[in-house]
């Protein structure tokens, strides 16, 4: 749980993928869990609990509440799968799709140097077919991250139709941006102002010593409600916090 994923042997990889995808199935149950007994939290319905307590006698064995069903919030998430994050984008497609089924909606693009959109796949959990994608794409993707105009594209495309309703919006990117601070701060001003919660995980930032010097990443911070790492599944797993109380 504490191996940086970028550290991983290529003979170790099948084990710790197993290791993920049961670590990440037992958040779901535990998110799922939490949700439902938030349904049980909220202040007495005394008008119910005493006409129900008639058939006993009027001994109230059994309280009823006014809470309601929490509902699900929609989440937007955004990953860098450009060279510099090639070791961690498939432990963080596999946290995605442990995600998706927490949330009503659930839209998921990669990014690079270009935008793609991938939530279909994703609901069919066709993860093997999008690190395909990724792969065919790498040599239109080579020109290094340009996060900024990735953003600019997803707004002036989906922007409209996704950021309204206030969703969650995640961004797991180590910050490396070779575009102007500038444009990156614009695009992250205009999804802050529609989202729920802006939060940025960075792989980096689990590094002894990392500090968001980097021009894009420290370009990006005024905007972010929570960032935080994302090098191993440990630091992977405590957004379930973050989440749960978004």
């Amino acid at each position: 749980k504490k191996t940086d994923l970028a550290h991983v042997k290529e003979t170790d990889a099948a084990q710790l993928e197993a290791i993920a995808r049961k670590l990440f199935r037992e958040m779901a149950v535990r998110m799922r869990r939490r949700m439902k007994s938030s349904t049980k939290k909220g202040r007495i319905n005394l008008r119910r609990t005493i006409r129900h307590s008639i058939s006993y006698g009027g001994e109230p064995i059994e309280l009823y509440r006014k809470s309601q069903k929490p509902k699900k919030q929609r989440l937007i998430v955004l990953l860098d799968v450009s060279g510099s994050m090639d070791k961690y984008s498939f432990y963080l497609l596999r946290f995605i799709c442990a995600l998706k089924e927490q949330f009503r909606q659930l839209e998921a693009f990669l990014f690079s140097t270009q935008l793609l959109r991938v939530t279909k796949a994703l609901q069919l959990n066709r993860i093997d077919q999008i690190l395909q994608t990724v792969s065919d794409q790498a040599e239109h993707w080579s020109g290094g991250t340009r996060i900024g105009t990735c953003l600019g594209k997803f707004n002036e495309r989906y922007g409209k139709l996704l950021l309204n309703g206030s969703p969650i919006v995640l961004i797991l990117s180590d910050g490396l941006d070779t575009g102007t601070p500038e444009e990156l701060q614009k695009e992250l001003k205009y999804i802050k102002g529609k989202a729920r919660k802006l939060i940025w995980l960075n792989p980096l930032k689990g590094m002894k010593g990392y500090a968001p010097i980097a021009k894009g990443m420290s370009a990006a911070l005024p905007a972010i409600d929570e960032f935080r790492s994302a090098h191993n599944l440990e630091s992977l797993l405590e957004l379930e916090n973050i989440l749960q109380d978004a």
